[in-house]
């Protein structure tokens, strides 16, 4: 059957674009992250508290924008492959901060290379990577006015 020339052909959508990528990206780093026994979510959760680690499962919830309550499953598995470990808030014992261990500290530097890997399998170099970065987050700010003003 030929295909109609006024109908909306999927490859040119952006939503399909960044969704398509999104899933290649992820199968990506399920590939990389199978040997240290972690998912693509569960990675990142480890990239928020290298950067500065001692944060509370909301603080977490909001670096990688999921609700709080998809947090807490998240940890209790970084926690049982003995990368993280929690403790009650000093302050407030309802609340639980969230370290490294001692493995998953090293883990960071194990896991160095994956930027570079990552331009090397999509052909993207450091300042591409860097614009697009920046193209997303105005996307993201953008939807985020849009839902908003509804």
């Amino acid at each position: 059957m030929p295909k109609n020339p006024e109908s909306i052909q999927i490859d040119d959508q952006l939503c399909f674009a960044l969704y398509a990528t999104s899933r290649a990206l992820t199968k990506y780093y399920a590939e990389i992250l199978h040997p240290f026994g972690l998912t693509y979510p569960q990675y990142l959760t480890l990239m928020v508290l290298w950067t500065e680690d001692g944060k509370y499962v909301q603080e977490l919830a909001d670096a990688l924008q999921i609700e709080g309550a998809t947090m807490t499953p998240l940890i209790q598995r970084l926690e049982k492959l003995d990368y993280l470990y929690r403790t009650p808030c000093p302050t407030d014992h309802r609340k639980m901060l969230i370290w490294l261990t001692e493995s998953g500290t090293a883990l960071q530097h194990q896991t160095k290379g994956f930027s570079k890997s990552l331009s090397c399998a999509t052909g993207v170099n450091k300042k591409q990577a860097q614009d697009l970065v920046e193209q997303l987050r105005e996307i993201r700010r953008q939807l985020a006015l849009a839902e908003g003003s509804s």
